[in-house]
């Protein structure tokens, strides 16, 4: 069996313990002589139990420092304990509110633990994963209305104790299991992390926009569920329908359990449409119900059925969608008490809609809805509050971008951060010192035009969003998931911003490893129809005569989709020092360095370019002339063109020796075919051996000549061809020819 098939049947064995005094609230009421704010009061002592319970994992930090599913475990035995203590041993309501507080504290060992156990087992698709585990949830909710009608006469107490047998199948199933491999246990809380983290996850404007949508649909969802069978009593009252007890018990178990395939249907849609777009529909379907049920009154009894089924769809169908926006939101290491701090808030808004609508259903009647429609009301405002998310971010679906996300203030992505050096930082190693094939990191060229940032990996995120089915935060964990690539690429400097006739001359090589881009952003569901990535780097300031928010570079899709483009967090064998990007930086093999941003922090998924000053002005080259005489649009420095340095002899070096050896590096984005050196300032050319390409890596060319061939020469001169046919030019262009001066003695 799969273990998601495992966890999602153990979630609806275990949850059937939530509702199983429900179940028998006709009989409780007469043998207890309760009314139906008593039996809310049952219903709300379960949601004080839960809350108080997932508010102990939260401040031990327990969710996340021992095993999922021994915690499941534990609850599930002493749940099922506690619920049969009730059936057994209570003989009032104010004991029953103890066993049923007691069953609630565990439950918060299942729910959310169900949900942390998912997230171990699944990757990427976490809003379908979590969408069978709520709706198995929402069938255990059901489950004891379906066993009183199926018990026909037994007494009520046969309910509950089917309920903690099932509860314990569930939890050990739960146990032969085990965790999934895809979240690792945080161990001990960090010191002064209140909640055990939990409430860290509020930081997080994605975190906040999720929990505060999930707080109003708490407000409706258990409320419906508490008032379904005197709703439907009053439905068939209304019409003069009949129902028996068991007719009642069945009615309230498809109400109810139809949920199942909200949560089933919903978690298929948001594949593709993603999870905001679903809790959008769920929440306005429910929240038009809860508004216009109440003029229902003599419809009759069927047509009231079928609003209630409806209603059971959508008042559920957002759940596991609102949990995989929070999971995806916050780092790996606190889900555990970023769910469990959210639930517990959730679940006490819960104790005061139940108590509200339980206690005025007598005087209000089916009125009392209305009550419920707040709730639905805040979740649409919390889903599209600017808690954080700005401009152009993707806030219902992957479909479209709604404008520039490079706005002032843009900084939901931007980590805390120090920068150290402050100002644009150089480093580079003399031409004639690139003698190694592997440059190494020491001697690697770097220019950050605003400086260093100094970022601590626990305040790193890598934020995914734009035209993708799953908007999500990852960190160097998550990433580690994906198959690890290593690519050996030359890096060269596009030059001068603004001055696209320099040739700096700026190169080395080196081995980077990381995750293939392509494979996240097929994780993520990257649409189709998109055709760039927006790389942003935190790194801000002026540099020359501009200046800029973040530094911000696109590459289009069409390259990504090529592979060995790299999300990097490895140089040469070693961890990315900060200079070079500290936690991780893009890399493009092929590509002008410039185009691999540092210290990367988000990737935007678009269908057109990047309007950021770094894309739109700088690093550009000018356009062909067009027919009519005019300057076509400049062009991006992305594929480097063929490029050739000399490493020996250095420059105004005495040469000595016979024959005269030459050599040096050469490149492109295609490849070397063929390097030439001149003698005599360009006016004769002979052909260099170039070595073999090796993926991107730079090749060497080499020449020995004798010295009577070259007497009289006061100058070298190197020329590239690449696999093209394109031939480096000799000047005012980013990768004129390298010529260097020389003496023969």
């Amino acid at each position: 069996m799969r273990p998601l098939a495992v966890i999602v049947v153990a979630e609806l064995l275990c949850t059937s313990l939530w509702f199983s005094a429900n179940s028998a609230a006709d009989e409780l009421q007469a043998v207890w002589g309760v009314g139906v704010a008593g039996i809310g009061w049952l219903t709300s002592a379960v949601q004080l139990g839960f809350i108080t319970g997932t508010l102990l994992l939260a401040v031990s930090g327990l969710a996340d420092r021992f095993p999922a599913s021994r915690i499941f475990l534990v609850a599930s035995i002493v749940g099922a304990a506690a619920n049969a203590g009730f059936a057994l041993l209570a003989d009032g309501l104010a004991p029953a509110l103890v066993w049923r507080f007691i069953v609630g504290l565990c439950l918060a060992g299942i729910y959310p633990l169900g949900m942390k156990l998912v997230i171990t087992w699944t990757r990427g698709d976490t809003g379908n994963a979590l969408g069978l585990l709520v709706g198995m949830l929402t069938l255990g909710t059901a489950l004891p209305y379906g066993l009183r009608a199926s018990f026909g006469t037994l007494p009520w107490q046969s309910v509950i104790l089917a309920s903690s047998l099932l509860a314990l199948a569930g939890g050990f199933a739960i146990h032969l299991l085990g965790d999934g491999p895809y979240l690792k246990r945080a161990g001990k809380p960090r010191t002064g992390s209140l909640l055990g983290g939990g409430l860290r996850a509020f930081r997080f404007p994605q975190f906040r926009s999720a929990a505060f949508g999930y707080f109003g649909h708490m407000w409706e969802l258990y409320a419906f569920w508490a008032l379904v069978p005197w709703l439907i009593v009053d439905a068939a009252s209304a019409d003069g329908t009949a129902l028996s007890t068991g007719q009642i018990a069945l009615l309230a178990f498809a109400v109810i359990g139809i949920g199942a395939f909200g949560c089933f249907g919903g978690g298929w849609l948001s594949i593709g449409r993603g999870s905001r777009f679903v809790a959008t529909v769920a929440l306005v379907v429910s929240g038009t119900i809860c508004l216009l049920y109440p003029f229902l009154d003599g419809a009759g009894f069927m047509l009231k059925m079928a609003v209630l089924l409806v209603w059971g769809i959508a008042v559920v169908a957002d759940s596991p969608q609102f949990s995989s926006m929070s999971a995806q939101a916050c780092p790996p290491e606190i889900v555990g008490g970023a769910l469990a701090i959210q639930n517990s808030i959730g679940f006490a808004i819960t104790v005061c809609s139940i108590a509200l609508a339980t206690s005025l259903y007598p005087v209000l009647g089916e009125r009392v809805v209305w009550l419920l429609a707040p709730g639905p009301a805040l979740g649409l405002l919390g889903l599209t509050w600017k808690w954080g998310w700005k401009r152009g971010q993707t806030r219902f679906s992957r479909a479209k971008i709604v404008s520039d996300p490079i706005s002032a203030g843009d900084d939901f992505w931007r980590p805390a951060m120090e920068m150290s050096p402050d100002t644009t930082f150089r480093h580079r190693v003399p031409i004639h010192a690139l003698v190694d094939p592997v440059t190494s990191n020491a001697d690697h060229f770097v220019l950050a035009h605003f400086g260093v940032p100094r970022i601590a990996l626990a305040d790193w995120r890598l934020h995914i969003d734009g035209m993708v089915a799953l908007p999500t935060s990852l960190g160097l964990d998550d990433l580690g998931r994906f198959a690890r690539r290593e690519v050996e690429t030359f890096f060269k400097c596009a030059g001068f911003p603004d001055d696209p006739t320099i040739n700096t001359r700026n190169a080395s090589n080196a081995v980077w490893a990381g995750a293939d881009l392509r494979d996240v952003l097929e994780d993520v569901g990257a649409d189709p129809a998109a055709s760039f990535v927006w790389a942003y780097g935190p790194d801000h300031g002026s540099y020359a005569d501009w200046s800029a928010d973040a530094y911000i570079k696109d590459v289009p899709l069409a390259r990504v989709a090529a592979g060995d483009v790299l999300l990097a967090w490895e140089m040469n064998g070693e961890p990315l020092p900060p200079e070079h990007g500290f936690p991780l930086r893009l890399l493009v093999p092929g590509f002008y360095g410039t185009n691999s941003v540092k210290w990367l922090c988000r990737l935007h998924v678009a269908d057109r370019r990047s309007p950021a000053i770094t894309t739109t002005r700088v690093y550009n080259d000018p356009g062909p002339l067009r027919a009519d005489g005019g300057q076509a649009e400049p062009l991006p420095v992305w594929e480097a063109p063929p490029d050739a340095v000399i490493v020996a002899p250095a420059d105004r070096a005495t040469v000595e020796g016979d024959p005269v050896h030459v050599w040096g590096r050469s490149w492109a984005a295609k490849g070397i075919a063929r390097v030439e050196l001149s003698f005599d300032e360009g006016g004769s050319w002979i052909d260099a051996e170039v070595e073999a390409r090796r993926g991107h890596a730079w090749q060497k060319f080499e020449l020995r000549i004798a010295r009577e061939r070259i007497a009289g020469a006061t100058s070298i001169i190197a020329r590239a061809t690449d696999t093209a046919g394109e031939r480096q030019p000799m000047e005012r262009a980013r990768n004129a020819c390298h010529r260097i001066a020389v003496s023969l003695s």
